[in-house]
């Protein structure tokens, strides 16, 4: 009697526990789970997609930059942003080369993590609008200290004679190019261009650097007469010379050193460090202290 009380005991507890492990463990997460949902986010880009997807431009150098409007603490992560193209009837991810002919979209990624991750996430179902246009997204993923989605723009098409583009080159003005050859860019009618060093660019030519000739410095630059700091921002109207302006260089021959007089016997500590440039590189030449007897 006892033992087929026990037996029927052990199945019912085997039973029960089946049908437990038949529930989402999600399911039993979610119910302590008080982080605030984010359900909606909204957002800007810097510019338009339209301005950036221009045939024949650089992929690399053509990446979104967004401001969260609502939704708050999520944010895009815009390291996470790509240009998509599609073949036939699937989506690719391009990592490098120019805007062809056809049909592309942008990704980016959107997250909640770091001091918000454990005080927010982002909800199973939420909407992304980015300009005032809905995205659609994939799987939310969320985990104790994270969440993140990828959203996807609408499509645009590309064709070569989709829009008015110009050219813009560098001039390096007698100066040298090295690591690589300078290349045109091709930027769209009435876009924003940054004025900055060839290697600072983000694109090919992040590897090429331009010498300053003999006995001169990098200054500025000059686009149409009008001379430009590096990070001014110019607008696109027509084909554009992007340049250098160098200034000549003054030599110091000679330093003159006024030193009160230290006390007898005593020794002069430290290091007097003397600046000389020349051509694109700075030397330093130290004088060290020495014994001095009066």
């Amino acid at each position: 009697m006892y033992k087929n009380i026990m037996e029927r005991t052990v199945s019912l507890l085997l039973a029960f526990s089946y049908i437990l492990s038949m529930f989402p463990m999600t399911v039993l997460a979610e119910e302590t789970d008080t982080r605030t949902v984010i359900t909606e986010i909204e957002g800007t880009t810097d510019t338009d997609l339209s301005s950036k997807a221009v045939y024949g431009t650089n992929v690399v150098g053509s990446k979104l930059k967004f401001t969260v409007t609502k939704g708050s603490p999520a944010y895009f992560n815009d390291d996470m942003g790509f240009w998509q193209k599609k073949n036939d009837s699937k989506w690719e991810t391009v990592y490098n080369g120019t805007f062809t002919d056809g049909t592309w979209r942008y990704m980016t990624q959107l997250r909640i993590d770091g001091e918000y991750g454990s005080t927010h996430k982002l909800s199973s179902d939420v909407t992304v609008k980015v300009d005032g246009s809905a995205w659609d997204t994939n799987s939310v993923t969320v985990m104790d200290s994270y969440s993140y989605v990828t959203a996807y723009s609408n499509e645009i098409t590309i064709n070569n004679e989709s829009q008015t583009t110009y050219t813009v080159a560098y001039d390096v003005n007698g100066g040298t190019v090295h690591g690589g050859e300078l290349t045109t860019r091709t930027v769209a009618s009435g876009d924003t261009f940054t004025i900055t060093k060839l290697f600072q660019l983000p694109d090919e030519d992040y590897h090429i650097t331009v010498h300053p000739p003999k006995d001169k410095w990098f200054d500025a630059f000059e686009v149409s007469g009008e001379r430009y700091e590096r990070g001014a921002k110019i607008t696109i109207t027509g084909n554009t010379v992007i340049k250098y302006l160098w200034k000549d260089i003054t030599y110091v021959d000679k330093v003159e050193l006024t030193i009160d007089p230290p006390v007898a016997g005593t020794k002069i500590e430290g290091e007097f460090n003397f600046l000389t440039y020349h051509q694109s590189a700075i030397f330093f030449t130290r004088v060290h202290g020495t014994q001095v007897s009066l």
